[in-house]
């Protein structure tokens, strides 16, 4: 791996997370697209070389890796050819993905979590004398 990136993480989603299908490698290659494709277009716009260079691994490894996902209908690209004699890829999540209500990871504030914090009280939804609530007070 290239940098390490602190706090940065993927998002696997059960459906890719459980498809045995695929392998290892193009599951977490499907979580980086996700994270990289988060923004308002929709799609991930990282080339083959900032792929290589991040996983250190092949140009057909990548290639490997999108056939996989494109092969299980996870995945979609597209092609775009410049006038300027460039090309560029998108990457487009088609299944599997986030719901498009929740594209960015919840925020620590979301209904009935379990951390506490002054603004929230904590997680008040237990009722007063319910066994679960209690402390332990031995280990």
């Amino acid at each position: 791996m290239s940098k390490n990136r602190k706090g940065y993480y993927v998002i696997i989603t059960d459906e890719v997370l459980f498809n045995h299908r695929l392998s290892a490698s193009s599951k977490i290659f499907f979580g980086e697209v996700l994270t990289l494709s988060s923004g308002k277009s929709g799609y991930c716009f990282a080339s083959n070389k900032y792929f290589r260079e991040k996983y250190n691994c092949s140009v057909s490894t990548i290639q490997n890796w999108i056939k996989e996902l494109k092969n299980e209908k996870l995945i979609a690209t597209k092609l775009i050819r410049h006038p300027n004699g460039k090309t560029e890829r998108r990457i487009k999540i088609i299944r599997g993905g986030l719901p498009k209500k929740h594209q960015v990871p919840p925020p620590r504030s979301w209904e009935n979590n379990n951390t506490r914090s002054k603004k929230q009280g904590g997680n008040n939804n237990l009722p007063k004398n319910d066994p679960k609530d209690d402390r332990l007070t031995d280990i």
